[in-house]
C-alpha cells in the first residue's frame, strides 16, 4: 500500500519520495520522464498530478516531431520497489471523436 492517495500526489511528493513522473505524447507516442527538482519548487509543486494533467499543464516538447505543445496523453507516477519498477497511478485523457 502506497503511503499516499492518488488523487492527493503532487509533484512535491514524486520529488520526495524519488518517485518517477512519465508524461506521452498522443501524436508522436514518445514518452518523457520528467525533471521533478525544479517542478516540485515551482507553483505547480503543490497542485495535484491529477488537477494538472486535467488542465492540460503536460505537453509535448518533441518539436522535431512537430507535436511541440500538444497536451499529453496520459501521465504516470511510478517508483521502485525492491528493484521493481511499479505504477502508483496512471491517468489517461479522454478520447475525443470528431463528427464526421
Amino acid at each position: 500500500m502506497w503511503p499516499v492517495t492518488a488523487h492527493r500526489i503532487t509533484l512535491r511528493t514524486c520529488h520526495d519520495l524519488d518517485w518517477r513522473v512519465t508524461v506521452s505524447c498522443p501524436k508522436c507516442g514518445v514518452s518523457t520522464m520528467l525533471a521533478l527538482s525544479g517542478l516540485a519548487k515551482s507553483a505547480m509543486g503543490d497542485v495535484s498530478i491529477e488537477r494538472l494533467f486535467a488542465r492540460g499543464v503536460f505537453k509535448c516538447s518533441k518539436v522535431q516531431y512537430g507535436c511541440n505543445g500538444i497536451p499529453a496523453a496520459s501521465v504516470e507516477v511510478s517508483a521502485m520497489d525492491v528493484g521493481i519498477l511499479k505504477t502508483v497511478a496512471r491517468w489517461e485523457a479522454r478520447p475525443t471523436h470528431k463528427a464526421a
